[in-house]
C-alpha cells in the first residue's frame, strides 16, 4: 500500500499538534492522499477557522506537484505568477509525505505565520516514517 492510512494521519496530526502546542501556537494539520483528496483534517483548539481551507490547500498543492509549498512561495515572492497555477497555495507549510520512494499523500499545517508553519511541517515530517 502506498497512499497513508487514517491511521498514520492521526498520528502524523497529533504529532503536528504537539510540536505546535510546545511553542504555544494553536494550528491545523491537514493531510491528504495522493490523490489530493483529504484524508483527516484536525483543527486544535483555539485555531482560527481560516487555517482549515488554508491547510487543506497546501496539502493538495504539495501532493499534486509533488514538491514542498516553500518552492512555490519563493517563486511567487520572485515575480513568478505559480499562483495562477490549478491548485497551488504559494504559501509555506505544505509537505508531501513518501513511502518507499513512493508519493503517499502530503501535509499541509496552517495557523501560525509562514516560516514557523514551514519550519513545523519539515520537523515534524523529517521525523515521521510511513511504515
Amino acid at each position: 500500500m502506498t497512499a497513508i492510512t487514517l491511521a498514520e494521519a492521526q498520528d502524523l496530526a497529533a504529532r503536528c499538534h504537539g510540536a505546535a502546542q510546545q511553542e504555544g501556537l494553536r494550528v491545523v494539520a491537514a493531510i491528504s492522499d495522493p490523490g489530493g483528496h483529504l484524508v483527516l483534517l484536525a483543527r486544535m483548539d483555539g485555531a482560527i477557522a481560516g487555517a482549515n481551507r488554508a491547510a487543506e490547500a497546501k496539502a493538495r498543492t504539495a501532493v499534486l506537484y509533488d514538491r514542498p509549498t516553500r518552492a512555490f512561495a519563493e517563486s511567487y515572492r520572485a515575480g513568478r505568477p505559480v499562483h495562477m497555477l490549478p491548485d497551488v497555495m504559494p504559501l509555506g507549510g505544505g509537505i508531501p509525505l513518501y513511502r518507499n520512494g513512493q508519493l503517499a499523500g502530503a501535509l499541509g499545517l496552517s495557523g501560525a505565520v509562514e516560516d514557523v508553519e514551514t519550519r513545523l511541517a519539515e520537523r515534524v515530517v523529517a521525523a515521521f516514517t510511513l511504515g
